[in-house]
């Protein structure tokens, strides 16, 4: 049974996103021939992208309420209604 956390799952994409030219030249270069095979095809950076986008909505509902050591009702009903509706 391994727990695996949504959140982290959310920042790992988003960063390998963000680096994704950074990585495609790294693997491109000659000296890097023997770690070439990890380059993602542009399928598999369009579906990290959709993945992306479908865990922002979570995240940020659960970032703004972490943000406080006791969520208020007055908070937590709108960042619900925000995550319903993106989401």
């Amino acid at each position: 049974d391994v727990r695996t956390h949504w959140d982290l799952t959310y920042f790992m994409i988003n960063h390998f996103c963000t680096l994704c030219q950074a990585i495609e030249l790294f693997l491109a270069a000659p000296q890097n021939a023997d770690v070439a095979w990890h380059k993602l095809e542009p399928l598999d950076w369009e579906i990290l992208q959709d993945l992306e986008f479908i865990l922002e909505a979570p995240f940020l509902a659960q970032h703004g309420m972490s943000g406080e050591q006791s969520p208020l009702l007055g908070g937590a009903l709108p960042t619900f209604e925000t995550f319903m509706t993106q989401w």
